[in-house]
């Protein structure tokens, strides 16, 4: 259904997002524990703090957890409405939400 695919595409929407954060955020780490100026370093932990709440307030967004969660419980023919790729965002996504 068109909701399915709606939510299908939600799901690979904040996985997508969730790569690019991690990527940065990952990337802001490293600066900050290890480029030689002071002020890239600060610049980095900036970023870091920045993403680090950014990220924080994603996992407490009860909407997004809503979502979420009845996407994974709809007990509508589940094989059909979530694909094996899916299901691998969905494990990987809901610890973060609860």
């Amino acid at each position: 259904t068109n909701q399915v695919e709606k939510a299908k595409r939600t799901l690979h929407l904040l996985d997508d997002i969730s790569n690019v954060v991690c990527t940065v955020i990952d990337a802001a780490e490293l600066c900050r524990s290890t480029h030689a100026t002071p002020q890239w370093r600060n610049g980095a932990s900036d970023a870091f703090g920045i993403l680090s709440e950014y990220i924080g307030s994603l996992n407490a967004d009860d909407r997004l957890y809503r979502s979420l969660r009845r996407f994974v419980f709809n007990d509508e023919d589940k094989d059909s409405t979530t694909t094996h790729g899916s299901s691998e965002i969905i494990a990987q996504l809901s610890p973060e939400y609860q």
